[in-house]
């Protein structure tokens, strides 16, 4: 199962390949296998319709939702579409300095999200930082006090 989350990285460029989405659905007879891994430079080949434009012009960044997006290339799930498509519409404005700051990454899942999103997860790579929101329930996690973790302290 996938878990909407948001990836930044300030100083990245085409190439690094620093980020990447494993999508799992099971299905043995799909041509990778049960499981496929998308990453920053798929971007640009995922599916396309009148409606939905999917894919993203930063090769250093990478979107992940609840359905499948490399692994289905006919996307019939409309709210995973279009909170795919909220995401990638407000990362235009949060780069418009050239880096999505924390806050931006909040309020970008605060506009996904609802009250049974029960985590938000921020990863900083370049600072090997996880800012983490957790719901008790009664609201969405993104509204709840951050937990914020240092990659040192965990791993």
């Amino acid at each position: 199962m996938q878990l909407p989350f948001l990836v930044s990285g300030g100083g990245r460029t085409a190439g690094d390949e620093i980020a990447g989405v494993m999508e799992y659905d099971g299905k043995a007879d799909h041509p990778d296998g049960r499981v496929t891994h998308r990453k920053p430079s798929d971007n640009a080949g995922l599916p396309w319709n009148s409606t939905y434009d999917q894919r993203v012009a930063y090769p250093y960044a990478i979107i992940n939702t609840n359905h499948y997006l490399k692994r289905n290339t006919v996307m019939d799930y409309d709210n995973s579409i279009e909170r795919y498509c909220t995401i990638k519409g407000m990362l235009p404005g949060a780069l418009s300095d050239g880096n999505v700051t924390m806050e931006e990454a909040r309020d970008i899942m605060d506009a996904v999200g609802g009250y049974g999103t029960l985590h938000t997860i921020i990863f900083e790579p370049d600072d090997r930082f996880l800012r983490i929101y957790l719901s008790s329930g009664e609201m969405g996690a993104f509204d709840y006090p951050a937990h914020d973790l240092m990659f040192e302290d965990l791993f």
